[in-house]
């Protein structure tokens, strides 16, 4: 008598499920990797405008708040919202505000950046 060839219901099964299951740990961990990388433009960002900000401060011993002043144009980003919250004679701050979500990230006149 021959022996049948091939996989059973149940050897088929145990695949389907092992593959899945590797799947799913592989999209969680590239959605994370996706997250970082936004955060990291976002940051990246935050730098380019603080240091044109800076760049206008040497020329003119102010910050400012407009736009069209800066060497640059208002950044636009899928995820993240710019904007130049304070810009005093001797202060300033940037925020990048993350879209739907109540988080982001801020850099002051010393160029540290901070979670919010």
């Amino acid at each position: 008598m021959r022996k049948p060839f091939g996989f059973t219901l149940i050897e088929l099964l145990v695949v389907i499920v092992i593959v899945g299951i590797l799947a799913s740990i592989t999209i969680v961990g590239f959605s994370k990797q996706i997250e970082l990388a936004a955060e990291a433009k976002a940051r990246t960002n935050l730098k380019i405008i603080w240091s044109n900000e800076k760049e206008f401060y040497s020329f003119q011993g102010r910050y400012t708040k407009d736009w069209a002043l800066l060497t640059i144009t208002k950044p636009i980003d899928e995820k993240y919202n710019y904007e130049i919250t304070k810009a005093a004679e001797d202060e300033l701050e940037i925020k990048a505000d993350r879209k739907g979500k109540d988080k982001g990230f801020v850099i002051y006149t010393n160029g540290e950046i901070a979670k919010f």
